[in-house]
């Protein structure tokens, strides 16, 4: 009873075992929920056990910059974990370089905990990880994230730079009077064409002129 463990059936579950019966068993979840199990559930599946022993092992990553002191953060590390009553075996804390990445130096940290302390695996992290920044931030000791520098070489001078740039505010002037003058072409196109083009409603009109304008010139 009382025993804190992970099982996988349609879903994991984790937490502590409430009660047991002769067809089911009883779980209280992180969530407060309470699940039942079916016996034959717990006896096909497998089932990790967290309070039966005295120690289970954590780990967590950390991620620093190259300019840090790798000696330095190594050690602050070490202290920062050791000083959590729920790290039981101190002399057991490893702390060593995991990976020299493309723009962070990974440092696992591997401890023994508790799991009768009171809180989960999860919540130790947490709190490991919340004091690390502290103390990183305390000893001067950056984090770092991915990114990725990009360096130019044969970089051009000042006078190379303000030539290319003169250069390319050259041509864009000239793109842009190319332009204005194409589209005044048009518009002059289009203002002839309208000039010889009449409406067709005015066509009847301008007839009607016409005839009256010819019939004068007859009687005269």
């Amino acid at each position: 009873m009382w025993d804190i463990i992970e099982i996988q059936t349609w879903e994991w579950y984790f937490w502590r075992i409430e009660e047991i019966t002769i067809r089911y068993t009883v779980i209280r979840t992180l969530d407060l929920r309470q699940v039942i199990i079916p016996n034959m559930t717990m006896i096909s599946e497998p089932i990790k056990t967290f309070s039966s022993e005295d120690l289970v092992k954590l780990n967590t990553v950390i991620w620093i910059s190259y300019n840090n002191d790798l000696n330095k953060a190594i050690e602050v590390l070490k202290e920062t974990i050791n000083s959590f009553d729920f790290v039981k075996s101190k002399e057991n804390t490893t702390v060593y370089v995991l990976e020299f990445g493309a723009s962070t130096i990974d440092i696992k940290c591997i401890f023994c905990f508790d799991p009768n302390c009171g809180i989960i695996g999860e919540v130790a992290i947490w709190e490991i990880n919340e004091k690390v920044t502290k103390a990183f931030k305390d000893n001067w000791i950056a984090f770092s994230y991915q990114h990725l520098v990009v360096n130019f070489e044969n970089q051009p001078n000042n006078e190379q730079y303000k030539e290319f740039i003169a250069n390319e505010a050259e041509h864009n002037e000239e793109i842009v009077q190319n332009n204005h003058w194409e589209n005044q072409n048009q518009i002059n196109e289009n203002n002839v064409e309208n000039q010889y083009t009449q409406p067709e409603n005015n066509q009847p009109e301008y007839t009607q002129n016409e005839a009256s304008t010819n019939e004068n010139f007859t009687n005269n």
